[in-house]
């Protein structure tokens, strides 16, 4: 299989033409992100909501065809509907206990199709548990993960998730563009750069992370600094501790994603501009959401 790299790459494999058609592409969807984070009442609401769905519909899509492209096959239709309806009980926080029974019943009910789908394809020694374990793990990986993201926006009833929702996003994302910049910069020096994980993803580098944790951790002291403390989570340490972890937890899940479209033999997960696909936009949130909001969790419970 020949090398494949991808719109993620904090490498040489497009630069700065790459990076421009990045940033072009990334403006409405953070527009979109801005309202739905800075709106208040049903229209914030309402764009979050539809910017979620849109994203992880597309994102499922993405997943279960780069798995056809790998020789897997699960239940994609299925999945994206019981992970739409899972994101939508998530809206309901963590707090109401019918909110907790609906993301229950949810995810049961998705199992049980899943292994109902599994016993009409025939006789027990005929079975395979292949697709059930894929649309299991893209649950998972997509939905489970996600949902995070959606209850921290709706975790306080003032609307004070948002910032921490905004907070994790930001230095997730300025962690992959000082990843990406540094990576292009010093990919050009004689010699290029020294990779990371060649075997996976031939563009990750030393260099380029290092420059991802210099930016994480200074795009998160400012905004704390700037937003302050209202929330009880944000503090310098807070910081700190997040800014040095996203690099390096955004780059596990970009990893993973590099894998999956290696083993597909894909360039992107789909097309989104210069931004490849939604599973490239969600690849370094997806272990990062669940760890910020246990460690919010944790910080409030204490």
């Amino acid at each position: 299989m020949p090398c494949v790299t991808s719109a993620g790459d904090n490498g040489d494999s497009g630069g700065w033409p790459m990076l421009r058609d990045r940033l072009l592409a990334a403006v409405p969807l953070c527009l979109a992100g801005l309202i739905a984070l800075t709106v208040d009442g049903w229209v914030g609401k309402a764009v979050f909501g539809l910017l979620c769905l849109v994203l992880a519909l597309k994102a499922c899509g993405e997943f279960f065809d780069l798995a056809a492209l790998a020789g897997a096959r699960g239940y994609g239709a299925l999945t994206a509907v019981f992970g739409c309806l899972y994101l939508l009980a998530a809206a309901a926080g963590p707090s109401p206990s019918w909110g907790e029974g609906a993301r229950v019943l949810v995810l049961g009910s998705f199992l049980c199709l899943c292994f109902l789908a599994v016993l009409r394809t025939g006789p027990v020694r005929r079975l395979s548990l292949a697709p059930v374990w894929l649309s299991l793990g893209g649950f998972l990986y997509l939905f489970w993960s996600t949902s995070f993201l959606v209850r921290l926006y709706f975790l306080f009833p003032d609307g004070g998730g948002r910032l921490l929702l905004l907070y994790v996003v930001l230095i997730t994302k300025m962690a992959d563009t000082g990843a990406y910049v540094v990576g292009t910069l010093t990919a050009r020096r004689p010699g290029g750069n020294r990779k990371l994980v060649p075997s996976i993803s031939p563009g990750k580098s030393w260099e380029g992370l290092a420059g991802g944790v210099a930016a994480g951790v200074l795009s998160s002291v400012i905004f704390v600094l700037l937003a302050g403390d209202g929330s009880g989570v944000l503090g310098l340490g807070t910081g700190l501790l997040m800014g040095l972890l996203a690099p390096f937890v955004g780059l596990l899940g970009d990893l993973a994603e590099s894998a999956l479209k290696r083993a597909a033999g894909a360039k992107d997960s789909g097309r989104m501009g210069g931004l490849g696909g939604s599973l490239d936009v969600l690849d370094s949130l997806i272990p990062m959401a669940p760890l910020f909001y246990a460690f919010v969790a944790l910080r409030l419970a204490l």
